[in-house]
């Protein structure tokens, strides 16, 4: 589960970890630096703690995007741009509106299927609506656990930065500091930390390569055109920003894996350089009105790869509605 701080402090410790040799002055920003960072993975530690205790806030974990939290009165403020936009079928441009509009994201990923009705009510109608919607994703034991999650992964970071700060400290200016392995085989962070993260570290390819795929049994709406089955699409690929996007051909259509197995994806080969199916997950923010592949976190994407099949770019929707994000990776 990775906040802004855990990211900053994770960030600080490798810089420590990394630097062989650092004069007293830079030694002492590194030390004032790893105590902000401390401090800060406190603070937001306690503000996750506040907002999972508030009916205004709605918290979830995310595969692509890890923790998302949502003020829901400001969101539901913005529900009725969301349905002018699917009505006129702006949400291709979803990402650049998004830019100008805070929040949008998150408004489009509650109320993406919501009835126009629900849309066009009061914001504190269309927050009940959500809070009802989702309340299989905010309960108590939910939401406990979420906090617990964060609780030993704040003090795991804390844990080290405090030693990372006392290494530094028993460091004489300018002398060679242990070897980076070192730290890492004594670093009070579990290696199963990572495994637990819904934003994943990049695996190895080798060990991606050798995750099975998934596919199912779920019917497509599209076909695969018969004279473009080849293997090219085959491999690891990025998706999201890491290199998790293990894809395989299995017989007409191609197959894959991602989020260290938690999502899933079936795909058409619609000709020579396109996909487009469904992507699956076993949890998600958003949640649809009906079950495939045995889950009700599902939606459509399509991946469009170029001549020499080196990247893609692409557009991702949830549920079957318009798409919400772009997405592309080499």
């Amino acid at each position: 589960m990775h906040t802004l701080a855990t990211t900053f402090t994770s960030a600080a410790l490798a810089l420590v970890l990394a630097v062989p040799a650092v004069a007293q002055d830079d030694a002492d920003e590194l030390a004032l630096a790893l105590e902000r960072a401390a401090a800060a993975a406190t603070s937001e530690l306690a503000l996750l703690e506040e907002r999972l205790s508030s009916d205004d806030w709605m918290v979830f974990e995310s595969a692509s995007r890890g923790l998302v939290q949502i003020h829901l009165p400001e969101v539901a403020r913005i529900a009725p741009l969301v349905r002018e936009l699917r009505a006129d079928g702006s949400m291709a441009d979803l990402g650049a509106v998004a830019d100008r509009v805070p929040g949008l994201w998150q408004a489009w990923t509650l109320f993406a299927d919501a009835p126009d009705d629900v849309l066009d009510a009061t914001p504190d109608e269309v927050a009940a609506w959500a809070r009802d919607r989702f309340a299989h994703l905010q309960s108590s034991e939910q939401r406990a656990r979420l906090l617990a999650d964060q609780q030993v992964e704040t003090g795991q970071l804390v844990a080290g930065l405090a030693l990372a700060g006392e290494r530094l400290a028993d460091e004489s200016p300018m002398t060679e500091s242990p070897m980076p392995e070192d730290l890492a085989a004594e670093s009070p962070m579990p290696e199963d930390l990572a495994a637990e993260s819904p934003m994943p570290e990049s695996p190895m390819t080798e060990d991606l390569a050798a995750e099975p795929v998934r596919c199912g049994e779920d019917v497509l709406d599209w076909s695969t055109d018969p004279g473009a089955l080849h293997d090219r699409f085959s491999g690891v690929w990025e998706y999201y920003g890491t290199p998790g996007l293990t894809l395989n051909r299995v017989g007409d259509f191609v197959c894959a894996t991602y989020g260290r197995g938690d999502g899933w994806m079936k795909l058409a080969i619609i000709d020579e350089h396109t996909l487009r199916g469904r992507w699956y997950e076993g949890e998600h923010l958003a949640s649809c009105a009906e079950q495939r592949a045995g889950t009700y976190h599902w939606g459509w994407l399509e991946m469009r790869f170029d001549e020499d099949f080196d990247d893609y770019v692409g557009e991702l929707a949830v549920c079957d509605g318009s798409p919400v994000d772009r997405i592309s990776g080499a």
